[in-house]
C-alpha cells in the first residue's frame, strides 16, 4: 500500500511531499486526526452501543480508525470481528448457571474445551449458533495479566468452556457493556490479523497492531518493534 507519514493510504491525484522530515510527518498525522472523522467515528460506536471505555482504549481505536478507515466503527454492516469482538465486552454475568442460562450467539467458528484452559477440545460451534451461558471462570482470572475471560456453555448436547470475545450474550439482559472485560487474547488476536499487504503479512504494520492490542488491553504504551509481550495469536508471515 502507498502511504506516508503515519501510515495514511495515498491515492491517485493525493499530493505529498518527498523527503518529510519526522516532526513534518507527526504534524500532518495530527491535522488529519483533527481534521477528519476518526474520533467522532468512535465515539458514536460508544455512545450507541453504551459502551463503558478507558482513555486507553480510545486512543486504540482511534489509531485503528485512522488506519483502517471509520466506517468499520460507524458501519456496522462492514465485516469487522475485532469491533464485533469488544461489543461483546460485559461484566460477566456470575449468576449464570444450568438453572439460570443466558442466551448467547457465537460470532465466529469456534472451539470449545473441557476447561478454561483450552488444553483439550470437546467440540466445534458455528458462527451465529446459539448457545447457552451457564458459567463463568473465576472472577480472579480477570485480574490477571492476559485478562482471559472463559464462559462455561452448553451447545447440541455438549458442555464446555469457550473464551468470552466470541460469545455474545443477548442484548435483552441488562448487562453493563465494559470494555475492561474484552476478552484480551481474542482482541489482540483479531486486531492482529490487519496486518496484511497482497495476501504477505507486512512486519511494520503486525507490529503496529500488536502495540494498538496492547494500549487497548492493558493501558501499555510502550514503544515495540519486534515482540509480542501478551501472547496474542499472530497471522503466519
Amino acid at each position: 500500500l502507498p502511504t506516508t507519514g503515519y501510515g495514511i493510504v495515498l491515492y491517485d491525484g493525493d499530493i505529498f511531499y518527498n523527503d518529510m522530515s519526522e516532526t513534518e510527518a507527526w504534524g500532518s498525522m495530527v491535522h488529519d486526526i483533527d481534521t477528519s472523522d476518526y474520533t467522532a467515528s468512535v465515539n458514536t460506536l460508544r455512545s450507541r452501543n453504551d459502551l463503558w471505555m478507558s482513555q486507553s482504549q480510545a486512543d486504540a481505536l482511534i489509531s485503528l480508525a485512522y488506519n483502517l478507515g471509520s466506517s468499520y466503527f460507524t458501519n456496522m454492516n462492514t465485516s469487522c470481528t475485532f469491533r464485533d469482538v469488544l461489543l461483546n465486552a460485559v461484566v460477566p454475568p456470575t449468576d449464570a448457571s444450568a438453572s439460570k442460562p443466558y442466551r448467547a450467539q457465537v460470532i465466529k467458528k469456534s472451539d470449545f474445551y473441557t476447561s478454561a484452559d483450552g488444553s483439550t477440545t470437546v467440540g466445534t460451534v458455528s458462527a451465529d449458533a446459539v448457545v447457552q451461558v451457564i458459567g463463568v471462570s473465576d472472577g480472579a482470572s480477570y485480574k490477571q495479566p492476559h485478562k482471559d475471560v472463559w464462559y462455561q456453555i452448553q451447545y447440541d448436547g455438549k458442555t464446555g468452556w469457550m473464551r468470552s470475545g466470541y460469545v455474545h450474550i443477548d442484548d435483552s439482559y441488562p448487562l453493563k457493556h465494559d470494555l475492561n472485560y474484552t476478552n484480551a487474547t481474542i482482541f489482540g488476536s483479531e486486531v492482529a490479523r490487519w496486518c496484511m499487504a497482497d495476501g504477505t503479512v507486512v512486519p511494520g504494520l503486525l507490529y503496529r497492531r500488536v502495540q494498538e492490542a496492547n494500549i487497548y488491553n492493558y493501558g501499555d504504551y510502550t514503544p515495540n518493534t519486534t515482540n509480542n509481550p501478551y501472547c496474542y495469536i499472530l497471522p503466519n508471515a
